[in-house]
């Protein structure tokens, strides 16, 4: 069974100079009709790694199939958004695993009501009334008009928040700011 640090190397003539990093426990089990086509579309996903607004388009447009870990979903929620205070959303984020992968997927849902690749934020927000409850804003920005951009939201709400919500366990806010 190859390790996916094989892969490592059908990486290296892409960028001369640039390794992409892979995970030590990650492990690849190879079909045995696998093609090269199958092996060019590795290739697409390690350089589209390198990009975070190109994973989720490569990853729709051949399909692939990626062994994910925490450290690496985290990374790459690190590129989609910004943290707001990187060392207490980064804690809450270790203390709530399961919020990773719902953001990865929530930023592959924004495009499609407010925009491709929208700039978004990470907050975690303490409620006054009860100093122990944290919970995690995700925040979209936005320059449409107040009007729109509250149609928008309402509409990402309905087609997919309200369902994945339950996910979150009460954790997770996703809002919009205006610019």
């Amino acid at each position: 069974m190859p390790h996916l640090a094989n892969l490592q190397q059908l990486t290296k003539p892409l960028i001369p100079g640039v390794s992409f990093p892979l995970p030590r426990q990650a492990r690849w089990r190879p079909k045995t009709d696998r093609s090269q086509a199958d092996m060019a579309n590795w290739r697409d996903i390690s350089v589209a790694l390198l990009e975070p607004p190109e994973v989720l388009r490569v990853w729709q447009e051949i399909g692939a199939s990626v062994v994910r870990t925490n450290e690496f979903e985290l990374r790459l929620v690190e590129r989609l958004y910004t943290f707001r205070r990187h060392a207490k959303v980064s804690q809450f984020l270790g203390e709530f695993p399961f919020l990773i992968p719902l953001l990865v997927e929530a930023y592959s849902k924004f495009g499609n009501y407010f925009g491709p690749y929208p700039r978004a934020f990470l907050e975690i927000v303490t409620d006054p009334e009860a100093p122990d409850d944290h919970e995690l804003f995700a925040l979209i920005h936005t320059s449409l008009t107040p009007d729109e951009t509250l149609n928008r939201l309402d509409r990402f709400d309905r087609d997919w928040w309200l369902g994945a919500s339950q996910r979150a366990q009460g954790k997770l806010c996703i809002d919009v700011e205006f610019l």
